[in-house]
């Protein structure tokens, strides 16, 4: 995960988040890896946004 920011004033910032950047599944195991219980793949996400305070 990666998470940045730039406040350009008291009252506006910027920020960039990207998470999952190695594109990793999520495993559950119960005891031993043989026993899956869970198996999700999620992808890489990212989001770009603007911040703005009155």
């Amino acid at each position: 995960d990666f998470s940045m920011s730039y406040q350009f004033n008291n009252h506006v910032s910027l920020y960039l988040e990207a998470q999952n950047l190695l594109d990793e599944p999520l495993e559950l195991y119960q005891g031993i890896p043989s026993r899956t219980l869970q198996n999700e793949e999620y992808g890489r996400t990212y989001a770009l946004g603007l911040k703005v305070a009155l």
